[in-house]
């Protein structure tokens, strides 16, 4: 093999001690004339310029460990930059920036690089980074929509796929290894074939007349074939609608460019086929297809559902899952269009055969891409997951079409209120800055208190970044307003927290946007998170809000239907339990079975009190964080409990240990939660603001009191170790791809408890949604949260009301059997006139027993509705903070 001969652009330097002495030094190819393949990056770092060799530093040990994973060798490849010479700190303004790719200088090299390139045999480029793509194929920047694209060139006649620049690793994005190892199979694949014949060839039907909408639509219908549709949102209607039962072809209907009578027949025709058992759908996303045809145009979508973003995000969890990126890893090389569709606003298409092409391609691609991934959803064992998150699509639907009512007079009378508050705050605030000061402006805030008032600045720690910053985020204003023992509590900074809560409540819940009917919905994503969770956000017409992180003060406004009650079924301390089994602590499976109360219990091992004590000071403290207010509470408590004084506390506990911004209990309770999944004691003092010398103590006594649960990470890791799969208690799986280490662990150590709860709470869901017996009928399922499901029913039949309820009870009650134990998670159940503010009743129950008590209950939660509508005028504060006592500020 023969080296090609490299002439040098400027003179090459000796060493040199300082960075800038190397600027513009040049960096050859690496390689030979003959490689089949040519990598080529962006420009040279400090690294390369060293050694005068491309691709040897970070970046290119993270390059080459890509090589041997897609079956390639360094030295089978020519390696080479587009801008061959270093430019200090990797500055590469002067040859590109985003939005108009190569700049005149940029142009330069890039005649050099297509110079370079012609003399090498290789007919495939791997394009690295936005440099390269725009030098390579005139696309400014967007490397990553475009990578795994097999493109061409208008420079060379080469084949181009872009890829993620392997630096970018280095930058955290640590999973853009496999993309990069991905698109390196994909170049061996192409070697010394045309790209015509790599490409597949699609017929798409766009302006088709009526007829040929119709007989397209009754030849699915007769065919009953696996059919893709996808639908295209414009001016508040379905503009046009593609379906491809073939993955080489497919027709979008233009419904909108039909005169009336001619769009009301092909609408009928679509919902034959649409609502037709025997026909399989599938789609991208396809839930908000389904939702929209039902609220809208009334259309209910039947059949076997598939949908490829579900199932490409139950195989590879940590990628991401829009069809262009699903795209670019199940269709070899099918170029990124999804631009082509950037035109939402009717008024604003140009081209609307592009439009049309592009409706058409979400639905043979989708197609295409669902043909990929069935197998390997089979082949690894993931599809009874798959098939169970597609059984929640119906239910979802109803849940999002049906909404919750809204108490819209107390939203308003609270909103005044709120709003006057948040303005005496305001005016109190500057009278005592002696100016308007902007609590939205970081920059005003940290000059006041860290400047004016010259409190030591806090800091908060940036996790990507690996950088601390000065802040004045709500935990900060928070320490301030506390005080400590040698600073008095800043008035000003509790003052900005008001401001900043009101303006929130104001804000993202108050000022909510309901719908038209006076009702507030959400979408759900039935994709949701790693574990399964479901996941919600604002609807398509982009009214409500996520409803799983809800404030509970927000709460207390979503009310039933009238004549109706709110039901709620909630599985008690669930995560906590299965981690007891998983983990095997004789402690903790002594506690569940038991009944006992998790986090007292939790608190009391952390103190070294009786839990009588724990008991009765969660009491008296109940879930305040404000120190000098629990030390006042504890002392009514010593007042009238003198055996509970601190001085016999000392003496007959001289271990014991009493939390200065906790009540005992919830000590607990921060416990259970965090260390289960490993958190520091560090992270700890940091997440719930309390000193490190008292996380250390609550951290070390937890993990004294349940030690099983360290071994039970190492068993984690170990799996881990063997194939980086876990799987849960009712056949979940999950891989786990990121970076080895403690981040890894650590959302390994949450994946079986949360979504075995999670899957307990939706095999529950869809008991309820299915069952027909007639008092199941009336039952109108609402909301799902992470542990609960939430209904709604008619309060006019007593004993059927009670029979829906056992019904709740018995379709969560479910046995779990993990290495020969069996267990099952209680559930609590509550009743209520408003989400936040209900009674609590306590499972199993008896039906005869509670068609005799309900009256009464009814009764109590009518009341409990009242008196909260009064108290939350009269005590305001509480409706800006959670349950916790946190200011709502910083709540999603």
């Amino acid at each position: 093999m023969s080296s090609i001969p490299y002439q040098p652009l400027v003179q090459m330097a000796p060493k040199a001690l300082r960075q800038e002495d190397y600027a513009g030094v040049l960096v050859p190819h690496s390689g030979y004339k003959d490689a089949k393949i040519i990598i080529v990056g962006e420009a040279p770092g400090w690294d390369e310029v060293q050694d005068r060799k491309p691709f040897v530093g970070r970046a290119g040990q993270i390059l080459e460990q890509c090589f041997h994973v897609a079956g390639l060798a360094r030295a089978e490849l020519y390696l080479t930059n587009v801008v061959k010479i270093y430019t200090p700190g990797n500055d590469i303004s002067s040859f590109w920036n985003e939005k108009n790719g190569l700049t005149e200088k940029g142009k330069v090299w890039r005649t050099r690089l297509i110079e370079e390139l012609k003399e090498i045999d290789g007919d495939i480029i791997i394009a690295l980074g936005n440099v390269a793509l725009s030098a390579l194929c005139d696309i400014p920047s967007g490397i990553t929509k475009w990578r795994g694209s097999l493109l061409e060139s208008p420079y060379i006649n080469k084949k181009i796929i872009p890829s993620i620049h392997p630096a970018s690793v280095n930058y955290g994005n640590f999973f853009a290894r496999y993309y990069i190892v991905h698109d390196l199979k994909l170049a061996i694949k192409c070697i010394g074939k045309p790209r015509s014949s790599l490409l597949i060839d699609r017929n798409y039907i766009i302006k088709p007349s009526l007829e040929q909408s119709l007989d397209y639509l009754s030849d699915i219908y007769k065919e009953r074939k696996l059919t893709a549709f996808d639908i295209e949102i414009g001016g508040g209607e379905v503009s046009c609608i593609s379906f491809s039962n073939d993955p080489t072809e497919a027709i979008s209907i233009p419904v909108m460019h039909y005169s009336p009578s001619e769009e009301a027949k092909v609408w009928r025709m679509i919902d034959k086929v649409l609502h037709s058992e025997s026909i399989p759908k599938m789609g991208q996303y396809i839930i908000f297809d389904t939702q929209w045809l039902l609220a809208h145009n009334k259309i209910h979508v039947r059949g076997q559902l598939e949908d490829i973003q579900i199932a490409h995000h139950i195989l590879y969890p940590d990628f991401p899952a829009t069809l262009g990126f699903i795209i670019s890893m199940q269709l070899e090389g099918e170029p990124y269009y999804k631009d082509e569709g950037k035109q939402y606003k009717l008024a604003q298409i140009k081209d609307w055969d592009q439009f049309w092409q592009y409706n058409c391609k979400d639905s043979t691609h989708a197609l295409s891409s669902w043909l990929a991934l069935e197998p390997q959803i089979q082949e690894r064992g993931y599809y009874e997951t798959y098939r169970f998150t597609m059984d929640l699509f119906d239910p979802l639907n109803f849940m999002m079409l049906r909404g919750v009512d809204t108490d819209k007079i107390a939203l308003e009378t609270v909103k005044k209120v709120v709003s006057a508050k948040r303005d005496e705050a305001q005016k109190e605030l500057n009278l005592l800055a002696g100016a308007s000061l902007n609590t939205n402006s970081p920059k005003q805030v940290q000059a006041y208190f860290y400047g004016t008032l010259g409190i030591p600045p806090f800091t908060k720690y940036n996790r990507k970044t690996k950088k601390s910053t000065i802040t004045t985020d709500d935990k900060s204003m928070q320490k301030m307003a506390r005080g400590t023992k040698t600073r008095e509590p800043v008035r000003e900074a509790k003052l900005v927290q008001e401001i900043r809560g009101a303006r929130k409540l104001i804000g993202t819940y108050l000022d909510v946007s309901v719908d038209k009917d006076g009702r507030f919905r959400c979408a759900y994503k039935p994709r949701g998170t790693t574990s399964g969770r479901l996941s919600s956000t604002k609807t398509l017409e982009g009214t409500g809000m996520n409803h799983q992180n809800l404030p509970r003060s927000f709460r207390t406004f979503m009310v039933p239907d009238p004549n109706h009650v709110f039901i709620e079924w909630d599985e008690v301390q669930a995560e906590w339990v299965v981690v007891a089994y998983l983990s095997g602590d004789a402690r903790m499976i002594r506690i569940h079975e038991q009944g006992l109360d998790a986090h007292l219990i939790s608190g009391g091992q952390i103190s070294l009190l009786p839990e009588e004590y724990v008991e009765l000071e969660y009491e008296y403290v109940g879930g305040s964080r404000d120190e000098g207010e629990i030390e006042a509470r504890r002392l009514n408590l010593e007042a009238d409990y003198s055996e509970w004084s601190r001085q016999s506390l000392k003496i007959l506990h001289p271990n014991s240990f009493l939390p200065r911004t906790f009540s005992i209990r919830q000590v607990g309770k921060h416990s259970n939660h965090g260390f289960n999944y490993d958190m520091t004691a560090g992270r700890f003092a940091s997440e719930y603001e309390t000193s490190l010398d008292d996380a250390v103590i609550i951290h070390d006594r937890y993990f004294a009191g349940y030690p099983a649960i360290k071994q039970w990470h190492e068993r984690v890791k170990e799996q881990l170790a063997k194939n980086r799969t876990l799987e849960n208690f009712y056949g979940r799986k999950r891989r786990f791809l990121g970076e080895w280490g403690e981040t890894l662990f650590k959302s390994a150590y949450d994946f079986i408890p949360q979504s075995t709860v999670v899957d307990l709470v939706n095999r529950g869901l869809l008991r309820l949604y299915s069952a027909r017996l007639p008092w199941i009928k009336p039952l109108q399922i609402i909301l799902q949260g992470h542990d609960s499901i939430m209904a709604q029913y008619p309060t006019d039949n007593i004993r059927y009301l009670a029979l829906a309820c056992v019904a709740g009870f018995e379709a969560l009650d479910e046995e779990i059997e993990y290495l020969g134990r069996t267990f099952r998670i209680n559930t609590d159940m509550k009743i209520g006139y408003n989400w936040r503010d209900m009674v609590k009743v306590e499972g199993p129950i008896d039906v005869n027993s509670f068609v005799r008590r309900l009256p009464k209950i009814l009764e109590e939660a009518k009341d409990l509705h009242n008196d909260a509508r009064k108290k939350d005028l009269e005590n305001l504060e509480d409706l800006l903070k959670d349950e916790e006592g946190e200011y709502i500020e910083n709540l999603p």
